[in-house]
């Protein structure tokens, strides 16, 4: 059996399992209407109703063999704890897979069912959900297990999560293929924050519409005033260790909503994330599919980092509140104007990091090495520029017109070397004189900083 422990997040707390229980002890069983969704529950004797639970004091997860204990949700008169019964939960998971689907353009041709099991008291203190998949010698089936008493949110982020592995394990082998945490915690966020509650049936309960729809990007919108997303390679390959921290969490969500939703909105965007579900299991990474289903759109991970970076500065520019303070600016472009490189003590000496100013890098590394570079903190400059105060944007946009021009002469004269190989002289002299302009910028900038 293949177990899959699935970090599942919705507001202070991940949440796991440490076992999927025996569906022989679980009595009562509802069929959704699809007959996709079994929903288990085991009854108390003594009362012939579900068995009750209560929230527990920390939740756990592990990912890539790393486990890691977070913040509680304590039960503590929230309103976002609710009581699972098995016939409505039935109906939720109806739902929740009718938006999935929408979400990404498909139609219902699902072929694993997933058994749901409410857990009673007695299971276990710590409220986890766990998705285990099993392969049968007609493909895989998936339990999910859920606590009695469960945030939904975790409910639905849960149900997200199983829909994804179903989707991309439909025509794998004897090894179940996982989607990239960015793309599961992506699209469920998305989803929680355009449906809201309204996805989750209730007993006894009426549900109050409002003619104002939801903000659909509001996590992201409110977290990124005053920082930057992560990059395509960090959200791809989170450092497990930083997402134990509640704030880091936070912003890895609302970086993956961002990508999910930017992804959607690409021409074609719909059919390229649905050829990457089902093409996952024939790769060992998710990052060969991926390039694949959006090809010709991306060719290199690189064209996808460009594409980030112009989605950031393209959805920060929508919002007139995103102007940044002036020593925030200040420091992002103190920070810009260097980089970070790596130099080798002799030859098989150790390898020691420093900053190196971009005037510096421009007069002494060869061109087909600074245009990466060079690329990337144009990027830069342009967002930085968006979100300046009025008196700093000709000191951006003047250090932005000196690089941009730099590269247009350098890729105007090609290779422009001379019969001995060497570099001819008015390359020479471009870079020279493109360093010399980029130093003085540079110490503008550094006493823009230091005089606060």
């Amino acid at each position: 059996m293949l177990w899959l422990w699935i970090l599942l997040v919705c507001g202070a707390a991940p949440m796991a399992y440490t076992q999927v229980p025996d569906a022989l002890k679980y009595k009562r069983t509802v069929t959704s209407l699809s007959h996709q969704f079994v929903i288990h529950t085991e009854l108390d004797p003594s009362t012939g109703v579900p068995k009750q639970s209560s929230l527990g004091e920390a939740f756990t997860y592990n990912v890539g063999g790393s486990p890691l204990t977070l913040f509680a949700v304590r039960e503590g008169g929230t309103t976002n704890v609710i009581d699972l019964d098995p016939k409505i939960l039935a109906i939720t998971c109806e739902r929740v897979k009718k938006v999935v689907l929408s979400e990404l353009g498909m139609n219902d041709q699902w072929r694993g069912s997933v058994h749901v099991f409410v857990a009673p008291d007695s299971r276990s203190k710590s409220q986890g959900i766990d998705i285990v998949p099993t392969r049968y010698g007609d493909g895989w089936h998936y339990k999910l297990a859920l606590p009695q008493r469960c945030d939904w949110q975790r409910v639905v982020r849960g149900l997200v999560e199983v829909l994804l592995l179903e989707i991309a394990n439909r025509n794998s082998g004897h090894q179940a293929a996982q989607p990239p945490l960015w793309f599961t915690e992506g699209l469920s966020g998305l989803i929680v924050a355009e449906h809201g509650r309204t996805l989750i049936s209730e007993p006894n309960a009426f549900l109050v519409l409002t003619a104002r729809k939801a903000e659909r990007l509001l996590q992201p919108r409110n977290t990124f005033r005053e920082i930057s997303p992560a990059t395509f390679s960090e959200l791809g390959l989170p450092d497990t260790q930083k997402l134990g921290d509640l704030a880091a969490w936070s912003q890895f969500q609302a970086a993956a909503q961002l990508l999910t939703h930017e992804l959607l909105q690409e021409p074609e965007g719909k059919q390229a994330l649905q050829r990457f579900l089902h093409s996952l299991p024939q790769n060992l990474n998710w990052q060969i599919p991926f390039l694949r289903a959006f090809h010709p759109r991306f060719v290199t991970l690189l064209d996808v980092e460009r594409w980030w970076s112009v989605a950031i500065a393209d959805f920060q520019s929508r919002d007139p509140s995103m102007q940044w303070s002036r020593n925030r600016v200040l420091r992002q472009l103190s920070s810009i104007v260097y980089e970070n490189t790596e130099l080798r003590i002799g030859t098989n000496g150790p390898v020691s990091r420093q900053e190196m100013p971009i005037s510096t890098l421009v007069s002494r590394w060869d061109f087909s090495d600074q245009r990466e570079v060079l690329a990337r903190k144009a990027n830069q400059l342009q967002l930085l520029h968006l979100h300046s105060p009025p008196d700093l944007r000709p000191l951006i946009a003047e250090y932005f017109r000196v690089l941009d021009g730099y590269v247009a002469s350098r890729l105007r004269s090609g290779g422009a070397r001379d019969n001995r190989g060497e570099v001819e002289p008015r390359i020479k002299i471009i870079a020279r004189e493109t360093s010399r302009r980029l130093a003085q910028l540079e110490t503008r900038i550094q006493s823009l900083r230091s005089a606060g």
